[in-house]
C-alpha cells in the first residue's frame, strides 16, 4: 500500500501499488479536485552507493570538459601574453594557471546548479536513473537548486565531507544539501 496525499486540501489515502498505472505520475485529488504529483513518499529514494557512483560519472566527464577548456584558455592566453605584454614567463604562467584554476573552480557549480534545475537531474544521474525532486515529487526550483548545489554542499565539504555521508543513516536518504534544500534524490518510476 502507498499513501497518497494531496498538498492542497491534506486529504489521505491508502492506495494499493497494483492499482497505479506503471506510467503514473499525477493525480486528481477526490475531494478538492487539484491535481498533484504524487509525494515523495511513493518514490524509492537512492542510496549512497548509486549516487556516488553518478557524482564519479559527472566529475569525470567534468574533468574532460575542463581539460578541454583549459588547454583551450592555456594556448590563447600564453599567445597574448607573449605577443602584447612585457610580463616575465613565470609571472604569465602564474596569471594563466590562476585563470584556469577560477573556470575549474566555478564550473562544476554551474554544472551542478542549471542541470539540478532545468533537468532535475546531472548526466550521471540521468545515465544511472535516479533523480533530484522537492517533496511533491516536482523537479526543483531554481532557489532550491542554488540551496542544494552550491550553499548545501559548501558547508557539507566545510564539514570535513560529513554532510554527504548523512546518506548512509537517514531515514530518508537525504545528505545534509539536501535536507537544507527540502529535496530528494530518488529513482525513477
Amino acid at each position: 500500500m502507498i499513501k497518497i496525499t494531496c498538498p492542497f486540501c491534506g486529504y489521505s489515502k491508502e492506495v494499493s501499488q497494483d492499482r497505479i498505472p506503471e506510467k503514473a505520475k499525477r493525480v486528481i485529488c477526490p475531494v478538492c479536485g487539484k491535481k498533484f504529483s504524487f509525494t515523495v513518499d511513493f518514490f524509492v529514494k537512492a542510496g549512497f552507493g548509486v549516487r556516488l557512483l553518478a557524482l564519479i560519472i559527472d566529475l569525470l566527464l567534468l574533468k574532460i570538459v575542463a581539460i578541454v577548456i583549459g588547454a583551450f584558455v592555456d594556448y590563447i592566453l600564453t599567445y597574448l601574453f607573449d605577443k602584447y605584454t612585457f610580463l616575465d614567463r613565470e609571472r604569465a604562467n602564474t596569471i594563466i594557471g590562476g585563470v584556469i584554476y577560477f573556470i575549474w573552480s566555478v564550473i562544476p557549480f554551474f554544472y551542478f546548479t542549471i542541470s539540478t534545475w532545468k533537468y532535475s537531474r546531472s548526466i550521471g544521474k540521468f545515465f544511472l536513473g535516479i533523480k533530484v525532486v522537492d517533496k511533491h515529487g516536482q523537479k526543483p526550483d531554481l532557489k532550491m537548486s542554488l540551496k542544494r548545489e552550491c550553499v548545501g554542499k559548501f558547508i557539507s565539504g566545510l564539514l570535513l565531507g560529513i554532510g554527504f555521508f548523512m546518506v548512509l543513516f537517514d531515514k530518508n536518504k537525504q545528505a545534509l544539501h539536501d535536507k537544507f534544500a527540502k529535496t530528494y534524490v530518488v529513482h525513477n518510476i
